[in-house]
């Protein structure tokens, strides 16, 4: 009997604990960044011609529009590589994403400090090629 009340207490102990993942996370803080440029098939748009003004991404999705992508994992990364085009060293992510159901991918460039840029980024989803900067650097830029 005591055999069989320690091997039913096993049995619950291990179901209990193959149930126990960690669930999404909870996003609290968002990053908006406001587009300074966009280029579709590598051909510059006006402004007038552009999808958005804003884009804005957490952990989990990147919005543009009325667009929501849900990042994946990342399919390739490489952090802090020096790179000529942006004269400094740079963190390159991309990701299989998927919006409305489509599959979407999405690259994303982000210049380190020794870069001698302005922009925080270049985010490139399907054809479009957005570079960004934050509103803070946006508002310094202007205060000069």
């Amino acid at each position: 009997m005591k055999k069989l009340a320690l091997f039913i207490m096993a049995v619950v102990a291990m179901g209990s604990t193959v149930n126990a993942q960690l669930g999404a996370p909870k996003i609290t803080v968002k990053d908006t960044l406001v587009v300074v440029s966009c280029f579709y098939n590598g051909a510059e748009l006006a402004v007038e011609d552009w999808p958005a003004a804003l884009l804005i991404e957490d952990a989990v999705q990147i919005q543009i529009a009325d667009y929501v992508y849900k990042k994946g994992k990342p399919v390739y990364s490489d952090v802090y590589s020096y790179n000529l085009s942006w004269d400094g060293h740079i963190d390159h992510y991309r990701y299989s994403a998927t919006c409305n159901g489509k599959k979407a991918d999405i690259s994303i460039v982000k210049p380190r400090n020794d870069c001698d840029t302005e922009v925080y980024g270049k985010y490139i989803i399907d054809d479009y090629e957005f570079y960004v900067m934050t509103r803070e650097n946006i508002l310094k830029k202007l205060s000069e």
